[in-house]
């Protein structure tokens, strides 16, 4: 296959693989035995997101957010989707649109974050990284500055940190909401040096 994108699931177990002609193929089992847990055809996909044990996808682009799995595809959202994730250890799933956060478990509710770019968990909430600023959404919601366009959410080791610049920024912004007073951290990477 012509794969063009990829994702694992937070535990490790499975993976994803969409490629250019539209087949998006789910893989479990990993690493010990790798299993093709089902196929399907998403026609377009920007972004891909897979759940704990492989058991369903959320697949992304401009014309929406579709929910895949083994017994076929449905649509969830119709306006363009920028970003997914799924709740490790759950069928939880969070997705952000230019203006609105959709939930699986909830109604969407409106973003004070502008140009959300990824979205994810943390323990005890949702975050949505944007320009300028990550939105932390639980209970109550509150705005982290962030002199940084959050592109990404992705987990580094520890407790509720996540990398928000890409490896290519002249310094990574770094969430740390491990504290009680969640923070932006920026750690010099001298830009584009591999």
């Amino acid at each position: 296959q012509d794969a063009a994108l990829g994702a694992w699931s937070s535990d490790g177990t499975s993976a994803a693989l969409w490629s250019r002609a539209g087949v998006l193929q789910v893989w479990t089992g990993l690493p010990a035995s790798p299993t093709l847990s089902f196929s399907q055809t998403a026609e377009a996909a920007a972004g891909i997101a897979l759940a704990d044990g492989g058991a369903s996808a959320l697949v992304w682009s401009d014309t929406g957010l579709l929910a895949v799995d083994a017994n076929g595809i449905r649509a969830l959202h119709t306006e363009p989707v920028s970003a997914a994730a799924y709740r490790a250890g759950s069928s939880d799933w969070a997705a952000v649109t230019p203006t609105q956060l959709l939930r699986s478990t909830v109604e969407p509710r409106p973003l004070t974050v502008s140009g959300p770019g990824a979205v994810a968990f943390s323990q005890e909430a949702v975050l949505v990284a944007g320009k300028g600023a990550v939105e932390v959404i639980g209970e109550s919601s509150a705005s982290v500055p962030c002199e940084c366009d959050g592109t990404s959410l992705e987990p580094l080791a520890g407790t509720n940190i996540f990398r928000l610049t890409d490896l290519q920024a002249p310094s990574l912004a770094v969430y740390d909401g491990s504290e009680a007073e969640p923070r932006i951290l920026y750690i010099p990477s001298e830009g584009r040096r591999q």
